[in-house]
């Protein structure tokens, strides 16, 4: 009887053992998916980590737009431009001139037709005087360096420059002269010795040019001919052109001087 109760005790005490270590093993399981859910809540929070880095660009890009607050255009270029250039010459056309008061349009146009030059003949030299030197007697250009090689209403260039100052009387090359005749007066720089001048010219060297004047042609006609034959500028066709289309005016201009 006594064995029997020892043999109950010892299954009793086997079942209630392993009762303990199923409970035990059953814990053991569900320990395991709690730390995993704790691992799923740590990766759910990396996208705080992520909107932190996102903040980072956030002020990036304000540094960016601080960076382009700082490259703002320059106006100091346009204050550049708004400056005017102290020169002592001012650009005309291809020639430089001194602003004086020798310029005497009126005078010119006398003096032209005074030689027997016609409105129409009048109105062609004119209008190349104007392109040229805006009817300063003293007009310099084509400048080599700091020496003006051009001189004159109708800027006469290098030998022909010189040819001006030897039919004035004087015998220095013009390069002597260190440009002086921008400014000061020689007997060269006179308007009537460069009328005389230029109709020596056409009675001479540039006869034939004399003989287009006296062709009947159109005073827009006439200035394209005296610009491309006697004053020769550089790029003739396309400048003559352009003075060409002052014909109007300016042969409206000599018709009522006097």
């Amino acid at each position: 009887m006594k064995k029997r109760y020892a043999i109950l005790i010892i299954i009793l005490v086997v079942a209630i053992m392993g009762l303990v270590i199923a409970i035990t093993i059953k814990k053991d399981k569900n320990t395991g998916p709690v730390k995993k859910e704790d691992n799923v809540i740590e990766e759910k929070e990396k996208p705080v980590d992520e909107d932190d880095h996102d903040t980072t660009i956030i002020e990036e890009d304000d540094d960016s737009e601080q960076d382009d607050d700082l490259q703002e255009p320059d106006d100091s270029n346009e204050d550049e431009e708004g400056t005017p250039d102290d020169k002592e010459y001012e650009e005309l056309g291809n020639a430089k001139k001194e602003d004086s008061d020798n310029t005497d349009k009126s005078n010119i146009c006398q003096l032209l037709k005074s030689k027997g030059f016609n409105n129409e003949q009048v109105a062609a030299i004119m209008a190349n005087m104007r392109n040229e030197s805006n009817f300063n007697s003293k007009a310099c250009g084509d400048y080599n360096g700091n020496t003006p090689t051009s001189f004159g209403l109708l800027l006469w260039h290098n030998n022909r420059f010189n040819e001006l100052i030897k039919f004035s009387g004087e015998t220095k090359d013009y390069k002597a002269y260190n440009g002086d005749y921008c400014k000061k007066d020689y007997p060269f720089s006179t308007v009537d010795m460069q009328i005389n001048f230029l109709e020596r010219e056409l009675n001479t060297s540039y006869a034939r040019v004399k003989e287009m004047l006296e062709q009947d042609k159109t005073v827009k006609e006439l200035i394209f001919d005296f610009c491309k034959y006697y004053v020769v500028p550089a790029g003739s066709d396309i400048v003559c052109d352009s003075r060409s289309l002052q014909a109007n005016e300016i042969y409206d201009y000599v018709t009522n001087c006097q």
